[in-house]
């Protein structure tokens, strides 16, 4: 499945999933974002979801980012309010939709118990692909 949309002049691709390893470094600058920053990138996907020119596999794919942003952002500004001693602050981020407040309670608990935030996967199934692969396999569309 190749999805080639065109928004506020930027164009984007949605793919299959390829998959992807990540490996996190204590300190890592990528992960240290401040949950001010992650709020943007939320509001960005909910008024993405506003356009009404939107198809239905555009719409569930800006709507699963927003899940994820979500989740990121209330873990961070979880963290911000603690550190804070913001009681009302961290009262405010568990008030949050079933998937985001469990997610929360995951990652606390896992936290709680010293164990890593997010649990390994029991097996891997990505395959390793090549850029020159995937874009082949998009017949080059990403590229127009």
């Amino acid at each position: 499945m190749v999805v080639v949309a065109q928004q506020s002049g930027a164009r984007f691709g949605l793919i299959d999933p390829c998959g992807y390893y990540s490996i996190d470094y204590p300190n890592s600058l990528s992960k240290e974002y401040a949950s001010a920053d992650l709020r943007k990138v939320l509001e960005s996907d909910i008024e993405l979801l506003h356009k009404p020119e939107l198809t239905s596999a555009e719409r569930h794919a800006v709507r699963e980012h927003k899940k994820l942003a979500y989740k990121q952002w209330a873990w961070r500004h979880l963290i911000e309010m603690v550190r804070d001693r913001n009681a009302l602050g961290v009262a405010r981020t568990l008030i949050a939709p079933p998937d985001v407040f469990g997610a929360l309670l995951l990652r606390l608990c896992r936290h709680a118990l010293g164990r890593e935030p997010v649990p390994d996967l029991v097996e891997n199934t990505a395959k390793t692909q090549s850029i020159d692969a995937m874009l082949k396999a998009s017949n080059g569309s990403l590229l127009v």
